[in-house]
């Protein structure tokens, strides 16, 4: 019998998409990321969760739109679900 929990190991996070494009938008701004998460004193790994979806929370957030905002990406709406346009 399979549980919810081993199907979902195998399932990609539903903003990895997102991820990586906010990854290339600093990148084209010769920077990263991580570098964008230290000089605002964020955790990286709060930062990638956010992204990915994984931390959804109201201050997640907030944070998600700080992060795609900096990047250079906009935000649309999609069904209640924040993605990159």
């Amino acid at each position: 019998m399979v549980t919810d929990m081993n199907r979902d190991i195998n399932i990609p996070p539903i903003n990895k998409a997102l991820y990586v494009k906010v990854r290339s938008g600093f990148v084209a701004q010769d920077t990263t990321l991580s570098a964008w998460c230290k000089n605002k004193g964020i955790n990286p790994s709060n930062a990638k969760a956010c992204l990915m979806g994984n931390w959804d929370g109201p201050k997640a957030k907030e944070l998600r739109q700080q992060i795609v905002e900096a990047s250079g990406l906009s935000i649309t709406q999609d069904n209640g679900h924040q993605g990159a346009a």
